[in-house]
């Protein structure tokens, strides 16, 4: 039919039919037009049918990105371990469907998971895992591995158990905590377990082992520094160059060498550097990199045009002692010319003159932010989406709003102030779409500097989008100084305030919040009393054990199993002798899967799991009791 609700509606009452429908559908992912084709590959993985496997893999090859999205998205759905080489190929791309923020790759890699095989398991980790396995800038970063000594460092030995199973868990926000604590201890030994975390699967883990290495003196972290600054995932390797700038000279050889590298995303990182760095021993190998015309990823600038950059901000008597060609030369002084007139024709733009009230903020340039062309760029394209967002029409700020998060997603964990404090001057406007826009960019940036800004907002009680919105950005932020300001939310009058306070909390992982978890948690009840006991369980105290276990006999089956859950969490052995007697609690716990597909757990299996995380002689007996009465 022309009309897409039409078809849509179709491809609904299609689900419902089932298997039957296959052969139709089959026939429809032919046809000539992408959104039909689209929708038909959308509905054989809801359906779910092993038998259209064959029919969907030629289409992980097909040009158009939606419909190999689709096509990943339907084999994971399905879960034929067939599929799993065809959407493992995919792993690596980049490319983001019209219909989704998450790139192909993302897709795959979550298929993968979903297909859940050993064959699929094993083929996710070969081909993700970053310098370990799989060759290009990866490769480059496995080879400065093994050229690195570890200076005699032995791993922490005393690490607490809890900490350990935390470095290994599945769910990489748990490795994610528990290396930001490792970290903390400033201990020499803790680094080889960094070292370790630069080889996890998971993006923000790594950003986030490059983030904690300020714990350490400078000598002991430049060979983790210089691993990460090859990282296959960019923002990894721009944080690595960032930090490599702070410490200056040290870290010279490490760029230099880098600049050298068959990675143009690399090579770029290093150059740009070494320009920050200003040395003079860098100029010969800025010069080299002047015909250098490959264009990074993360950047409209080729090489060779950051090396000229670079080049300016060496002192002029740094650079007299080398060679240059006078085609280069004229460049260079062809370069000079354009800074100084661009900078001349900003010397009115002053920083007096940039007071624009909240409502009307434009991102207007400073001389100082126009000498950094990356920022430039930033700024400009800043001021233009504020002026979108401000707007009328709900489309282009709607719009308008989606472009400046993927913006801030873009810089997370780079630092860069400016911007940070412009986007954070958003969140005291008097438009509150502006506000709830700024609150989720400023999340992503996850700039402690919002904070002050960001506090006020959690005592709106008048508009609960607003608190939740301001508490979701505190927690990414991840500061726990922002604890007691949530901890009152737990008795705000909206639901889903409280929900999210509880939820805020035990990401926080503060111990602090645990009295007023367990006060909380008395007169609670539905959603909420079961994201208190999931908080409870991710703060990990053991103050909260004794309270938990009467949540175990508990008459909603959910509360049961968000209890059973939370004490394998803490570890309490305490809890054994209740945990066994749900081992026989026939309670089947619906869930939805990242696939948006309902499915059944036993809540015994949830025991079975708490039970192996307490991990004592006692636990283990319960499970062979059990598994044995089960055989």
């Amino acid at each position: 039919d022309e009309s897409w609700q039409v078809r849509k509606a179709a491809a609904e009452a299609l689900v419902d039919v089932g298997a039957t429908a296959i052969p139709a559908l089959i026939r429809m992912s032919q046809d000539e037009r992408a959104d039909v084709r689209r929708i038909a590959i959308g509905v054989l993985g809801r359906v779910g049918d092993a038998s259209a496997v064959q029919s969907l893999l030629p289409y992980l090859e097909d040009e158009n990105a939606d419909i190999r999205a689709m096509s990943v998205t339907a084999l994971g759905q399905i879960g034929d371990e067939s599929a799993a080489d065809g959407v493992a190929a995919l792993l690596d791309e980049t490319e983001t469907p019209r219909w989704s923020d998450i790139s192909v790759g993302e897709m795959a890699k979550r298929a993968l998971e979903k297909i859940g095989t050993e064959k699929s398991m094993a083929l996710m980790n070969r081909l993700r895992l970053p310098m370990i396995s799989h060759p290009t800038s990866a490769q480059l970063a496995k080879e400065k591995l093994e050229s690195i000594t570890r200076k005699g460092a032995e791993k922490i030995a005393d690490l607490p158990p809890r900490l350990q199973k935390m470095l290994n868990n599945t769910d990489w926000r748990f490795r994610q905590k528990a290396i930001v604590a490792v970290s903390r201890t400033g201990k020499r030994g803790a680094l080889p377990i960094l070292m370790d975390g630069l080889h996890d699967a998971e993006p923000e883990v790594r950003l986030t082992v490059v983030n904690n290495l300020k714990y350490f003196d400078t000598e002991l972290i430049l060979e983790h520094l210089s691993v990460a600054l090859y990282d296959e995932d960019r923002t990894v390797g721009q944080l690595a160059a960032k930090k490599l700038v702070e410490i200056g000279e040290a870290a010279l050889s490490i760029l230099k060498d880098a600049a050298t590298s068959s990675d143009e995303d690399v090579r770029s990182l290093a150059i740009h550097a070494l320009g920050q760095i200003g040395d003079d021993t860098c100029a010969a190998i800025l010069l080299e990199s002047l015909s250098d015309h490959a264009v990074p990823s993360w950047t409209d600038q080729s090489i060779g045009e950051l090396a000229s950059a670079a080049l300016l901000k060496l002192k002029a008597n740094d650079v007299q002692a080398v060679v240059v060609d006078p085609a280069i030369d004229e460049n260079i002084v062809s370069l000079s010319e354009t800074e100084e007139e661009i900078s001349s024709s900003m010397i009115d733009v002053g920083v007096d003159a940039l007071t624009p009230d909240l409502d009307s903020f434009t991102a207007v340039q400073t001389s100082s932010e126009v000498q950094q062309p990356e920022q430039q760029e930033y700024l400009i394209q800043l001021r233009d989406l504020i002026e979108r967002l401000q707007g009328d029409e709900w489309r282009k700020r709607h719009k308008a709003a989606k472009e400046l998060n993927k913006l801030a997603k873009s810089l997370r964990g780079r630092r860069n102030k400016v911007v940070a404090d412009k986007i954070s001057l958003l969140l005291s406007s008097s438009d509150n779409f502006v506000r709830l826009t700024a609150a989720e960019a400023v999340a992503w940036l996850a700039d402690e500097s919002a904070i002050p800004l960001l506090v006020p907002m959690l005592q709106e009680e008048n508009d609960y989008t607003i608190q939740i919105a301001a508490m979701r950005a505190l927690a990414e932020i991840s500061e726990r100084r922002v604890v007691p300001h949530i901890v009152p939310l737990l008795n705000a009058k909206n639901q889903l305030v409280r929900e999210v306070a509880a939820e805020v909390l035990g990401y926080l992982h503060d111990k602090a919040a645990v009295p007023a978890l367990l006060e909380a948690l008395k007169e609670s009840t539905g959603f909420f009393r079961r994201g208190i006991i999931q908080a409870l369980g991710d703060i990990g105290n053991l103050q909260a054990v004794p309270q938990l276990i009467d949540y175990l006999s508990d008459q909603d089956p959910q509360v049961r199993w968000a209890t059973a859950e939370a004490l394998g969490k803490i570890g309490a052995p305490e809890a054994i002798s209740d945990l066994k007697r749900l081992l026989w609690d026939s309670y089947e716990v619906p869930y939805v899967d990242e696939f948006g597909q309902t499915t059944e757990r036993h809540l015994s299996g949830i025991v079975v799991r708490a039970l192996e995380n307490i991990g004592t002689k006692e636990a283990k007996e319960a499970i062979a009791d059990w598994e044995s009465s089960h055989a």
